[in-house]
């Protein structure tokens, strides 16, 4: 799949009702200031990168199973966590989480960003196996 069509079937997943209610802050959803503005950030998609498909419907399958177990009393805000993370990990390719929830470091190597995460679990169990962060000390 190309990132731009993965970028399009993730933003036509919201409503213009609820893009409305993203943009004027609305009460009504349930969705963190992080959230938001990931969601809300503009970019320029290019068109030609290819994005593995079935890591995508993975990452969405686990998330949504993640979000079941751990966030079940509150199912009206797994949306929105679910596009955060699938816009940060397919397009932006940045870290899954906020730097203040995790601290993940930012180095320029080669010119290149690289992100290190003294949290991020590889195992096969770990829903940061997604993430572009590197193990601390890993890189």
């Amino acid at each position: 799949m190309r990132e731009l069509d993965l970028y399009r079937s993730i933003m036509e997943e919201i409503s213009p009702e609820e893009m409305k209610g993203l943009l004027d802050n609305s009460g009504d959803l349930i969705i963190s200031k992080a959230n938001r503005r990931i969601i809300l950030t503009e970019r320029n998609v290019e068109g030609d990168r290819e994005v593995d498909e079935d890591r995508v419907r993975k990452l969405r399958q686990e998330l949504e199973a993640y979000l079941k177990r751990h966030m079940a009393d509150r199912p009206g805000g797994h949306k929105w966590i679910i596009l955060a993370c699938l816009l940060r990990a397919f397009i932006d390719r940045k870290p899954l989480h906020p730097r203040e929830a995790v601290h993940y470091t930012e180095t320029v190597s080669e010119g290149r960003t690289v992100y290190s995460c003294k949290w991020k679990d590889s195992s096969e169990n770990s829903l940061c196996r997604y993430c572009v962060c590197f193990e601390d000390g890993a890189y």
